[in-house]
């Protein structure tokens, strides 16, 4: 594969650390593990073989690449409060601008507030801001009472000096049910130290042991409160799918199919280090799979998969039947690599 794959440059440090393959391509590596799994339900025995190994292989890594990514994830739990606290303005308006880095804003209402100037920044996942928003004279002159947002929940209203009703800050604050040992954990570790916390997995799972450890951040998701882009129920899943793993209640065979297609807040759960382009190709070769388009996983494959695939392809064609003539030369292959 092309520099374009495998971990970006800039983390092959931690990745090395927290036992990652920087080189690895999940696209590839994904393209592998279904075109073996296929030709091992065919029958070739030395497809097993390979899926065997590279099962072996990617299972252990993809455990400590989840594990940390959720430990990272979870340094957001204490940030939540401080979002909180900063978007109170001075005007006493609670706006949007400071819940998320998926931000709302109106421009910070204050006594400069213009309607014929103010432009709302889209919710997100909605598909537009109201072009008609209605103003009316508030807490700081001439202000957009409400914008409309458009969501699979119908027409949605917010009216300037609301908070969003499903981030009401809980009493006792967004971490009150966070689990003793991230809590000590994550004292260490500023909200800016994303990489420290990837880096910090190592020492976190070896104290406390990967099973106990991934349950902590199972628990954090679930039992904390979590609003905006940050944790939650999709990081749950991951933590959880990983932690089931970890303590051998599913295979590893069946671990490694759910990995590709986690999805956290944000996307891909393999787009916190691997490059875009492998994550990209990752979703398109997903996709084809899901419709059983092998051949189109032969395009990202390695080469000993590939060649695998094409004996397979070669005797189910059955070749030696056809005439040259119409046919042209074929590939023939020695009997070493017929005993598939």
């Amino acid at each position: 594969m092309s520099d374009k794959y495998g971990i970006m440059a800039e983390l092959h440090n931690e990745a090395e650390h927290i036992g990652i393959d920087p080189t690895l391509s999940v696209t590839q590596s994904m393209a592998d593990f279904y075109l073996l799994e296929r030709l091992v339900a065919d029958g070739s025995t030395k497809a097993k073989h390979e899926l065997d190994a590279l099962e072996k292989r990617l299972a252990p890594m993809f455990v400590e690449y989840l594990g940390a990514i959720c430990l990272g994830e979870m340094r957001h739990v204490f940030a939540q409060d401080e979002d909180s606290d900063e978007a109170q303005l001075s005007c006493g308006c609670h706006c949007w601008d400071c819940h998320s880095e998926q931000s709302w804003s109106h421009d910070h209402c204050d006594s400069s507030c213009d309607p014929t100037d103010w432009s709302g920044t889209p919710a997100p996942d909605c598909e537009e801001t109201d072009p008609n928003p209605i103003y009316h004279e508030d807490c700081c002159g001439i202000e957009p009472i409400a914008w409309s947002c458009y969501m699979d929940q119908g027409e949605i209203e917010y009216e300037c000096g609301d908070s969003d009703p499903t981030d009401i800050e809980p009493e006792g604050g967004y971490a009150q049910n966070l689990p003793s040992a991230l809590d000590s954990f994550l004292s260490n570790y500023t909200r800016s130290d994303r990489t420290g916390c990837w880096v910090g997995w190592v020492d976190f799972s070896r104290k406390h042991g990967t099973v106990k450890a991934l349950n902590y951040l199972y628990k954090g998701f679930t039992d904390c409160y979590w609003q905006g882009g940050y944790g939650g129920s999709a990081w749950a899943s991951i933590a959880r799918v990983t932690r089931d793993y970890a303590d051998h209640k599913i295979s590893r065979r069946v671990f490694l199919n759910m990995v590709w297609s986690l999805q956290h807040n944000g996307g891909n759960v393999f787009n916190k280090m691997w490059r875009h382009r492998d994550c990209s190709d990752l979703q398109s070769a997903l996709i084809r799979q899901s419709h059983d388009d092998y051949s189109f996983l032969t395009n990202f494959a390695s080469v000993s998969a590939r060649k695998i695939w094409r004996v397979r392809d070669y005797m189910l064609r059955n070749w030696q039947e056809h005439d040259d003539v119409w046919l042209g030369n074929q590939r023939t292959f020695t009997s070493e690599e017929l005993a598939w």
